[in-house]
């Protein structure tokens, strides 16, 4: 039922921090140990570097051809790895027939999540002027998140690894509720006025007509009085981001402190949206910025902020992820491409941050965001191909029970008719493909409640495995999946529905409390162990 990873000294703060995002991606139940530290009854090993010959449990091995903090001392190389009909680029990959995993895993992934080719970038603006160099750019699978799918890959690996040697095991749900995909929408809220006030008033006062297109033009920029009870009306949430500084250069914003915005932003609250920061454009260039400017907006919401994206999606990696930890935010949602809809660290799922220069994990998480209106095909102009697009990422993101973290401006809804038609598209395949929405925040907070859960006790008496499931419930209730024990489950604190998946039958079972306590009869088959 649980997977322990062996401790060796090649098992580094990089290669620990890999194997933890492909298992708790996966939502397996782990443990680490010192090699023979414990005695094992139930479950499987997962060694790495150094194999294991001298153990009965089953094990998988995953091998190190390369050093995960710097593999082009190494000469690392990368080819093509076939899996799902899709040749994706990985590390390592060896001709050898007998190994279960042919290829650096752990070194392919990490340099994904790290952003380890960005490493030696040194304008937050380099990601986007040399994004054709960039491996996913150069392999033509910029729009497919490839570290999720090699994480399935992995996973399926693990369950027919339990499969063969007749064990249950158990998995935590991707989202609440059972949903197989979660869809965070989020508004970066840039413009809010269409003239500047001295020319607003000269063309209202021109004539009639004139006034009635300027009051148009207003309204439309000026969109939430539209999408709000849009939202209200569907009952979903989203994450509004607000610039604090009043001028960026000669360029003036707004000014948050207004009886306006503070009226908008006390409604967003109160309509269970979250607000988060938009640093000014130039932040980047004056770090001692970020604080005073969280500072700024967190005195107008009254409630901390827990979030960020930069303006202009500008970033270097992981200075930013640093800056974030630094000034207390939770997580950022920066990570993009400027110029063209896909995915940057080829992945489509929240991840906790690296800092591949320090070499330590950070207090931190990423938000991948796909696209935005002008990052689609032709600035959104080309209206088949932009529409392609997004069934693309809705249906691939739900393939790999990922998160759709969409970036669209509350400026650009109404005032642009081509970008409407994509957003009404959006809201088409939203309700098509009937997600977990929330924001930023609230999955974060899902997120950090799934890595809690963890099992308290596991006992096996030869026939009958005992587990107790700490679940550290708040307000969300979160799932766990059975999978391999037919039908000899009992549940005390959850409700078991009947589910299928990867053609296996299981149980999901809906945690009711702050424990979970299974009991499942079971005999190994000793002819596989």
């Amino acid at each position: 039922m649980r997977i322990y990873c062996i401790k060796n000294e090649l098992i580094t703060p990089a290669v620990q921090y890999t194997f933890e995002f492909l298992l708790a991606r996966s939502g397996f139940f782990y443990q680490w140990l010192t090699n023979g530290s414990v005695k094992i009854t139930t479950g499987i090993i997962l060694s790495y570097g150094k194999n294991i010959q001298a153990s009965r449990t089953p094990r998988l091995h995953l091998p190190r051809y390369y050093d995960p903090l710097n593999p082009a001392r190494e000469k690392a190389e990368w080819q093509e790895f076939l899996t799902d009909d899709i040749r994706l680029p990985v590390l390592g990959l060896s001709n050898d027939s007998h190994s279960e995993i042919p290829f650096d895993l752990i070194a392919t992934v990490f340099f994904f999540l790290s952003r380890m080719e960005e490493k030696d970038f040194r304008h937050p603006d380099d990601a986007d002027r040399f994004y054709r160099e960039s491996i996913l750019y150069q392999y033509g699978q910029y729009r497919l998140p490839v570290v999720d799918m090699l994480a399935a890959w992995f996973a399926r690996k693990i369950r027919a690894l339990f499969r063969k040697h007749n064990q249950p095991y158990l998995c935590k749900s991707d989202f609440p509720d059972g949903k197989q995909m979660g869809l965070a929408f989020t508004h970066d809220v840039d413009i809010t006025r269409a003239y500047n006030p001295l020319r607003r008033t000269f063309l209202k006062w021109k004539s009639p007509e004139q006034k009635q297109i300027v009051t148009q033009a207003e309204d439309d920029i000026w969109s939430f009085d539209r999408l709000l009870p849009f939202y209200k009306e569907k009952g979903w949430k989203a994450t509004f981001n607000f610039i604090p500084r009043r001028w960026e250069d000669l360029h003036y914003r707004y000014n948050i402190k207004t009886s306006r915005f503070r009226q908008l932003i006390k409604r967003l609250q109160e309509e269970g949206h979250e607000i988060g920061l938009h640093p000014s454009r130039y932040a980047f260039d004056h770090p001692q910025r970020y604080a005073r400017e969280k500072k700024r907006l967190e005195s107008v919401t009254g409630h901390p902020v827990l979030g960020i994206r930069q303006h202009y999606l500008r970033a270097l990696y992981p200075s930013l992820w640093r800056t974030v930890e630094n000034i207390g935010l939770k997580y950022d949602a920066t990570l993009a491409f400027r110029r063209q809809a896909g995915f940057r660290g080829g992945i489509c799922t929240p991840f906790k941050c690296f800092d591949n220069q320090e070499n330590r994990p950070l207090g931190c998480m990423e938000f991948p965001t796909a696209f935005f209106e002008s990052s689609l095909p032709g600035d959104g102009q080309d209206e088949e191909p932009a529409i392609e697009a997004i069934y693309h990422f809705f249906e691939i993101t739900q393939k790999y029970r990922g998160l759709l973290t969409i970036l669209w401006h509350p400026s650009n809804i109404w005032r642009v008719p081509f970008w409407n038609r994509l957003w009404r598209e959006i809201i088409e395949q939203t309700e098509r493909y009937q997600p977990y929405i929330a924001t930023l925040k609230q999955h974060y907070d899902w997120q950090i409640a799934r890595e809690r859960m963890d099992i308290n006790s596991l006992k096996f008496d030869g026939k009958i495995i005992e587990v107790i499931i700490q679940t550290h419930l708040k307000e969300q209730k979160i799932d766990v999946k059975i999978f391999g024990a037919d039908e000899c489950v009992r549940a005390s604190g959850g409700k078991m529905i009947p589910i299928e998946e990867n053609n296996q039958k299981g149980y999901r079972i809906v945690c009711e409390g702050n424990a979970l306590s299974l009991e499942v009869d079971h005999i190994p088959d000793k002819t596989n162990r």
